[in-house]
């Protein structure tokens, strides 16, 4: 199960605006990316001149604490995935944040990068989207427990024949049990595909479980599907996308209106 976490490693260092002459101690959570930290996006306060957090999260050089990519309004999210951007550039950040920011190419690399990572907070979504959150899976097979005058008494379903066939053993032993109570058990298969909803934000796995029996929910009707979703606090982002409910708060801008 997809359970990202917000917790912000106490790595402690200074940073600020660019070109300000001051400086705070601060927290950053390391990447996956040499010379590149995420931390919380602060601001000096001009009626009071103190520092104050914005809401928002940003991209810090890890030596400097000079801003890589800061967007107004990004969630945590957006900053991790924009980490993720960054490093598709094939620029070295960890080498001085003077030489980095007279590099032509991570100068680009920035510029298209905010560009993305803008029109995310915007649209209030993840930079990094699956075409679709909806997939289709095989039909199951089923099992049917009916009474000896063919009343259904109880339904299985299995992902295959063979887990349907060793279900079947287990039921007719645990059937046998039972004294003069006759039973038949059958096993069938569905014609229809069901389908699945997985979260649109790629890179995560996550998959809308049943919330009884924490296994992936299946059905062959979308608008049911839909409705358990947003009772598990799924996010409808279009007619083809949803987050799930983890990766849903990640990714709401913090100031929207000040882009």
């Amino acid at each position: 199960m997809h359970t990202p976490t917000t917790t912000i490693p106490e790595t402690q260092y200074a940073f600020g605006p660019r070109r300000a002459p001051r400086s705070v101690p601060g927290i950053a959570e390391t990447t996956p990316i040499p010379g590149l930290v995420v931390t919380p996006h602060i601001e000096p306060d001009y009626h009071t001149g103190q520092w104050r957090f914005t809401g928002g999260w940003c991209v810090r050089h890890a030596t400097s604490g000079v801003p890589v990519l800061a967007c107004r309004g990004a969630g945590l999210g957006h900053a991790r995935e924009a980490v993720e951007l960054l490093a598709r550039g094939w620029v070295n950040w960890t080498r001085p944040a003077g030489v980095l920011f007279a590099d032509p190419l991570a100068l680009d690399v920035q510029r298209e990068t905010f560009r993305q990572v803008r029109a995310a907070i915007r649209e209030d979504r993840p930079v990094l989207l699956h075409t679709t959150s909806w997939r289709q899976v095989p039909p199951p097979w089923l099992v049917d427990i009916t009474d000896a005058d063919g009343e259904w008494i109880e339904s299985y379903y299995c992902p295959s024949y063979d887990s349907a066939e060793r279900l079947t053993v287990e039921l007719g032993r645990d059937l046998g049990l039972l004294a003069g109570v006759c039973k038949e058990i059958t096993i069938s298969r569905l014609l229809d595909p069901l389908w699945e909803l997985h979260c649109a934000r790629r890179g995560c796995d996550a998959v809308l479980l049943n919330d009884e029996y924490e296994v992936p929910e299946q059905t062959a009707v979308r608008h049911d599907l839909a409705a358990a979703a947003e009772d598990q606090h799924w996010r409808q982002l279009d007619a083809r996308r949803l987050l799930c409910h983890a990766c849903n708060p990640l990714f709401r801008a913090a100031t929207p209106d000040g882009i």
